[in-house]
């Protein structure tokens, strides 16, 4: 008696699902838990992680406004 076996289900499109490529996900992965694990040991010698975090804000926000302003003159 053969064995039963099933054939992968199709996706919502009706192509057949891409086999998951894990060597790049687990890449990705112990690239963002490196990013993560030094923002961490950043954050652990900071005298105040408050002022760092609005520091890093304030300096995203004076381009946009500089923009804005340049924008909105004429």
């Amino acid at each position: 008696m053969p064995s039963f076996s099933a054939s992968p289900a199709p996706c919502a499109t009706g192509r057949r699902a891409r086999p998951l490529d894990l060597q790049a996900l687990f890449t990705l992965y112990d690239t963002a838990r490196g990013a993560v694990g030094t923002l961490d040991g950043v954050t652990a010698i900071l005298p105040s992680t408050p002022l760092f975090l609005y520091m890093d804000v304030r300096k995203e926000a004076l381009p946009r406004r500089r923009l804005s302003a340049t924008a909105g003159g004429s």
